[in-house]
């Protein structure tokens, strides 16, 4: 029986599938785990792909890691927006820290 040619990918598009699904996690969540298993799914899947499909699939694991990444470690968090609003807002009205005292 000849092997078919939709399933040439193997288990290389579950782990690509899986990859997307924690760059998922990791752009709304900004975890860092979520980052670190993109990224070694990223890797599984790279390797369990077949010669002929690996260039696109390959490139666009790349960038979702990529995005993943820089979601968890460079952009802020809702928390340290808040925080740095509260500061420039202190800073302009120095009164407000008084009250709040």
């Amino acid at each position: 029986m000849e092997p078919n040619e939709n399933d040439e990918a193997g288990f290389g598009e579950l782990y690509q599938l899986m990859a997307m699904v924690a760059g998922a996690i990791c752009f709304f969540y900004k975890t860092k785990w979520s980052a670190w298993l993109c990224l070694f799914l990223f890797f599984t899947s790279i390797i369990n792909f077949r010669f002929e499909h690996m260039m696109q699939q390959g490139m666009t694991s790349f960038t979702l890691v990529t995005v993943a990444f820089t979601q968890a470690y460079l952009a802020p968090s809702q928390q340290q927006l808040y925080e740095q609003k509260r500061r420039m807002e202190l800073k302009n009205n120095p009164e407000m820290g008084l009250q709040a005292k």
